[in-house]
């Protein structure tokens, strides 16, 4: 009797305490997946929004209570932020539960830019050409992206660069849909498919001479005779002899003699053309020799630096005649034997220094001579060390990378094993081409030291001095600034990115940079993005950039580098400006130009 009492009476407190207003369903929090420029409104089913004014609304952020908002059910986008958990939990006025729903604030998504570039919008084909399709794809979140062709004729694709034919002609609307899971972008073209026409094929040009090689005044018979057209007739023989002399003859005289008044090398052109306008050439090499025979020119090859008892190998291959043929190569050692032909070989059995002499003779008797020198060591003698720094130069910026080059070290007497780097900062490394970056300012000495296979050294060292990077430093604003406080302007500049990255750029090239500006501000923004390189003497701005509340925008800039500027690091500048002048402007973004 008492529990029916006390039953009742919670009962009438919850009726009177409350309008009959119930919520048949559950609580749930509107937009389900909101970014921070989203209203979150929590909503209840059954209830009208006039009518849910009675309830109590409790929000609570990562699980803390938000007890400086009122008894609303909406709560505004200035509250929240990116990977914030925001709950709303309803009661009645008399404290019963009613339900709750919980929600993850999520970032802006960029939708991805894409743009079809072949085939070029317009295109005309012939039905079953392959046609290859390609796109420039831009996701500035670095989202992985799929693709969906729609080729107009029924048939698709997921591939990023499919190739496609069409059966039948007409005109085509291909439309590429790229998706990056939260965002589509779309992008179309037309192209043009006709019926396949007869296409004229090509005719074939053979030329031959007989002879290539004459003495002045003799004649030169030119031959096209080899030529042929697959679907047609030769109509038209077109001569160019190379010196000046243009001729044609029709299709029944395919031989044409010549003669060459001046000496030298020439090259022949015979174009045919065919029935229908189609043409071809070919070429032939012919030479014409004085009366008077040219003298060859002998080439021994470069000097050269061996061990004692090391084979050595001598090549005349570098000589020449321009008027006949070389036809005798006789080679003398400098230590007393000698032999003969193109190729040679010979080893030293003492040490000292040997000149190499080649003489040639050509098919008319003339003789033509050259001399190589050839330095003989001590085997066992050490190797030699050599430093090549890169970018070529003794001075380093602290915190940028180096590349230091062995590559030019060499043995005379065998072969290099090992290569030991000390940086003089108390590091080391091996190998051939090594990299390092040193982290303290000051003068250091780079040492290499290579061992043969004998076992034997050889060290060179270089002086390094390390120095820091100088940078303009430019005034923030103090925490007394206007642009603080409830009626805040807050904006920056939060990222510099390169579209390509890379450890050092060229002169001439064109850096793409991605500049992320965000405003955190009470205030929509229109602002100004100054960018100033001074070792460039180059300054450009991008005006009008619309910025609003709590939003992240990317935009782009470009620095050419000129062709005349210095290698080593530069620093370019960026600063923000609204219409009262700079309000952010510690903003850096270094590069190097090797």
């Amino acid at each position: 009797m008492k529990l029916k009492s006390l039953f009742l009476t919670l009962l009438l407190l919850f009726v009177f305490s409350t309008p009959l207003v119930f919520s048949l369903g559950g609580v749930s929090i509107v937009p389900s997946a909101p970014t921070d420029n989203d209203d979150l409104t929590c909503t209840l089913q059954g209830v009208s929004p006039a009518n849910s004014g009675v309830y109590l609304y409790g929000w609570y952020v990562n699980g803390n209570l938000d007890t400086t908002l009122g008894n609303t059910r909406i709560y505004p986008a200035l509250r929240t932020s990116i990977g914030n958990r925001i709950s709303c939990f309803v009661t009645t006025p008399a404290g019963f539960f009613v339900g709750s729903d919980t929600v993850t604030v999520r970032n802006v998504n960029n939708p991805p830019m894409v743009s079809i570039t072949s085939p070029v919008d317009g295109s005309t084909f012939e039905v079953t050409t392959q046609i290859n399709f390609a796109a420039m794809v831009l996701d500035l979140d670095m989202d992985p992206v799929t693709y969906s062709w729609d080729f107009g004729d029924g048939t698709a694709s997921s591939l990023s660069n499919p190739i496609h034919s069409y059966s039948l002609p007409g005109t085509y609307v291909i439309t590429l849909v790229v998706s990056d899971g939260v965002s589509v972008s779309t992008h179309q073209i037309t192209v043009h498919v006709t019926q396949t026409i007869h296409q004229n094929q090509n005719p074939v040009s053979v030329l031959t001479a007989t002879p290539t090689t004459v003495f002045l005044g003799t004649s030169i018979l030119f031959d096209g005779r080899g030529s042929t057209d697959s679907d047609g007739t030769l109509v038209l023989y077109e001569w160019n002899f190379g010196d000046g002399v243009i001729t044609s003859t029709n299709s029944g005289v395919p031989t044409l003699a010549h003669v060459y008044t001046i000496s030298g090398t020439y090259v022949a052109t015979l174009t045919v053309v065919d029935n229908e306008g189609a043409r071809s050439s070919s070429s032939v090499s012919v030479t014409v020799r004085n009366l008077v025979n040219q003298v060859p020119v002998a080439n021994a090859g470069p000097d050269r630096r061996i061990a004692v008892g090391q084979r050595i190998t001598f090549d005349a291959r570098g000589s020449s005649d321009s008027d006949g043929t070389i036809v005798i190569y006789k080679w003398n050692f400098g230590d007393g034997t000698s032999d003969g032909g193109l190729q040679v070989q010979h080893i030293y059995q003492n040490v000292g220094s040997y000149t190499v002499t080649l003489s040639i003779e050509d098919n008319d008797g003339a003789i033509s001579t050259d001399t190589a020198l050839v330095r003989v060591v001590a085997v066992g003698t050490n190797p030699v060390a050599v430093i090549t720094v890169l970018p070529n130069t003794n001075i380093a910026y602290l915190g940028f990378p180096l590349e230091f080059s062995g590559i030019g070290s060499y043995d005379l007497d065998g072969t290099l094993v090992d290569y030991q780097w000390n940086f003089g900062d108390g590091t080391s490394s091996r190998g051939v081409q090594v990299h390092h970056t040193y982290e303290t300012l000051g003068n250091y000495v780079v040492t290499l030291t290579v061992t043969d296979n004998d076992g034997l050294t050889g060290t060179v060292t270089v002086p390094l001095q390390v120095i820091n990077v100088q940078r303009d430093q430019e005034n923030t604003p103090s925490p007394n600034s206007p642009t603080y406080g409830e009626d805040s302007r807050i904006y920056s500049i939060s990222k510099i990115t390169p579209l390509i990255y890379k450890q050092h750029y060229v002169k001439g090239e064109n850096i793409l940079l991605f500049v992320k500006l965000v405003n955190t501000g009470n205030f929509d923004e229109v602002l100004d993005l100054k960018l100033n390189i001074p070792e460039f003497n180059y300054m450009t701005v991008l005006r009008g950039i619309n910025l609003d509340i709590n939003q992240n925008k990317f935009v782009t800039l470009s620095i050419p580098i000129s062709t005349r500027a210095t290698k080593g690091i530069h620093v370019a500048k960026f600063e923000l400006l609204d219409e009262s002048g700079v309000r952010s402007s510690n903003n850096y973004w270094t590069f190097i130009v090797a």
